[in-house]
């Protein structure tokens, strides 16, 4: 995914209504980019775990980095992804709450960014810097409590390196906002479908 649809984020969160074709059109293209950066995830990490780790990588020239190094950035892109696909996945059960679909890949959204705030504790802090981003996009995504629950309880881990920032109570603000956009576009499609059967009528 490129860095130009990434931009177009904000704007989809704040306005959901006025961008669903495209809010579809990048979670699409987000998908798929999981199918394939997974597996590049995962040969790297066990490339680590077999003792692989301080081979060197040609990443483009010049650029050359251990095969460490490489699966640090590449697991710091792939939980930033998850943390945006986790939003946008909510967004899309607002326009959609009949899509099942929809609710198993957020519980994969959800299940991978935990996985990795495990997996990166091991690189804190300046390591894992990005993780407490992801968990906290996550529990503003969601709506269940038990897995709130347990995004507060990591977050309180992460705690002790960035402080009370990381708090459920600093961020909720934030959660109210994205609240607030996916009734905006929930109530935007209801007056769609209401004024549809109306038009049948006729």
């Amino acid at each position: 995914m490129s860095l130009e649809n990434f931009a177009h984020i904000p704007e989809f969160i704040r306005n959901p209504q006025l961008h669903l074709a495209g809010i579809r059109s990048l979670y699409e293209v987000m998908l798929a980019d999981f199918a394939t950066l997974r597996p590049i995830l995962d040969k790297l990490a066990e490339a680590v775990s077999s003792g692989s780790g301080d081979v060197l990588l040609k990443t483009g020239n010049p650029y050359i980095a251990t095969v460490s190094r490489v699966l640090a950035r590449t697991q710091a892109q792939y939980c930033i992804f998850n943390s945006m696909a986790i939003l946008l996945n909510s967004i899309l059960q607002s326009a959609d709450p009949g899509d099942l679909s929809l609710l198993r890949e957020s519980e994969t959204f959800f299940d991978e960014i935990m996985g990795l705030a495990d997996g990166m504790s091991q690189h804190r802090p300046l390591g894992a810097s990005h993780i407490p981003l992801c968990l906290m996009a996550a529990w503003v995504a969601l709506d269940d409590k038990t897995k709130q629950a347990e995004l507060e309880r990591k977050l309180a881990d992460y705690e002790s390196d960035f402080g009370s920032v990381l708090s459920p109570e600093s961020f909720l603000d934030i959660k109210h906002h994205f609240d607030m956009s996916r009734i905006k576009l929930s109530l935007s499609r209801t007056s769609f479908e209401a004024g549809d059967s109306v038009f049948a009528e006729f």
